[in-house]
C-alpha cells in the first residue's frame, strides 16, 4: 500500500506503516526501523514480523520532541 502525504494527522489510519511514519517525520524507512530497535517510539505494535505504529501514540511522541 503506497503512503499518502497528508497535512491533517487525524486523517491518518489508526495503525501506521513504517513508510507513513518515515514520510511524516521526513526520515528514511531504515531510520524509522533503527529508532524502533533503539526503543525510541512508544505505541509500536508487532504483528508477526510486521511493525505498525499507533497513530495517537506517535502524535503524542511528536509533541514531546
Amino acid at each position: 500500500m503506497p503512503s499518502r502525504p497528508t497535512t491533517d494527522p487525524s486523517a491518518l489510519p489508526h495503525l501506521l506503516h513504517a513508510d507513513d511514519v518515515a514520510n511524516l517525520l521526513r526520515l528514511t524507512r531504515k531510520a524509522v526501523y533503527c529508532m524502533v530497535h533503539r526503543g525510541e517510539f512508544s505505541g509500536v505494535v508487532r504483528i508477526g514480523q510486521r511493525v505498525r505504529f499507533k497513530r495517537d501514540d506517535l502524535l503524542r511522541w511528536l509533541e514531546t520532541q
